[in-house]
């Protein structure tokens, strides 16, 4: 697997090799290319794409889920606890996280006539830096305190696909900034 990121200028000289589909409301971009011209796709992206995001390879057992993380985490302050001891009041913050990355299950079998059977879920999320911040008063009788929101962005694509050996499954989708996610995701079967 795969995973560019272009802008939408770029994404037009891909566009029209992929079929538009919409899901949940939802308008994503795309195909599978057999092995003739899987390697011809996959260069055509890799040369308009601004950025190569990540490339983590998968091994999968039949019908067993393998899954994939590549996240950096960044804890904040969400809330804050108060306890009252006599005339004090003692504000602790509550620590959360939030996570920068992306996050790929992948689903696959082989089927009867020789071909394979995926499914592929891949999360790609931002979190907008640095994080906002608020500042206000937890009572009246407190110093004040600083509670932190972040704000996240995400994209998601799924696909269920049958390949052949060498095929590619190209899915693609906007993201709330206006570029384009692109998954290139291959299979090869290797004997055991």
């Amino acid at each position: 697997m795969q995973l560019f990121g272009c802008d939408d200028k770029a994404f037009a000289k891909l566009k029209d090799r992929l079929v538009q589909v919409e899901r949940d409301q939802r308008v994503t971009y795309e195909n599978v290319f057999g092995k003739q011209d899987a390697h011809d796709f996959a260069d055509a992206v890799a040369k308009t794409a601004a950025t190569r995001l990540v490339a983590p390879k998968l091994s999968v057992l039949p019908l067993q889920r393998a899954n994939l993380a590549v996240k950096n985490q960044t804890a904040y302050i969400k809330d804050f606890t108060i306890t009252k001891t006599g005339d004090k009041v003692i504000a602790d913050p509550v620590v959360d996280v939030v996570w920068d990355g992306n996050e790929t299950e992948v689903l696959a079998t082989f089927l009867p006539d020789g071909t394979l059977g995926i499914a592929c879920d891949v999360v790609f999320q931002e979190v907008e830096m640095p994080i906002a911040e608020f500042r206000t008063t937890v009572v009246e009788t407190a110093e004040p305190v600083t509670i932190q929101l972040p704000r996240l962005t995400a994209t998601r694509i799924t696909q269920t696909a049958v390949l052949g050996e060498g095929s590619l499954v190209v899915l693609a989708a906007r993201k709330v900034d206006g570029s384009w996610l692109i998954a290139l995701v291959s299979a090869q079967a290797r004997p055991q």
